[in-house]
């Protein structure tokens, strides 16, 4: 099932037909920033000194500039109905949201905490967080008369 040429990709589109992609794919595409604009490069599988550029057009969803791309994806069958560079690019932006969720996470444990830099994992976070939460409670002793502090000698 070939998608329209004219159709619009959407994220949510192929982010739903991922099967295939593996972590050696996503491991050949990097993000770039032109300007304020995130594209992605993927390697080519088969020459490796080529990249393809994957890209959102506000008009027509994900693009591809790999040969199956510039000509409307006519040679796709899979249900994503794009090349797996577009899939492997929106695999590795599914990737960097996880990250970026996780690490948001973490700074927020570290926070409850009162921790400004630590090497260790949520789990062990959350628990220091629980931790400081617990009031520890406060003894009443009765105040008692005590002699004063003198450094000096008594006779």
């Amino acid at each position: 099932m070939a998608v329209a040429i004219n159709a619009t990709i959407t994220f949510e589109h192929i982010a739903s037909h991922l099967e295939g992609i593996t972590s050696t794919h996503i491991g050949m595409v990097h993000a770039v920033f032109v300007g304020s604009k995130k594209i992605y490069k993927v390697q080519s599988s088969i020459d490796t000194t080529k990249e393809y550029t994957v890209y959102r057009s506000k008009s027509r969803g994900y693009q591809c500039n790999c040969p199956s791309g510039t000509h409307g994806w006519w040679n796709v069958t899979h249900p994503s109905g794009v090349c797996w560079h577009v899939r492997a690019a929106v695999a590795c932006a599914l990737e960097e949201r996880k990250a970026l969720a996780e690490q948001e996470q973490l700074n927020t444990l570290k926070q409850a905490a009162g921790v400004s830099y630590t090497d260790v994992d949520c789990a062990t976070l959350k628990r220091i967080a629980e931790r400081n939460k617990k009031q520890t409670p406060v003894v009443t002793v009765a105040p008692t008369r005590q002699a004063g502090f003198s450094l000096l000698k008594r006779a």
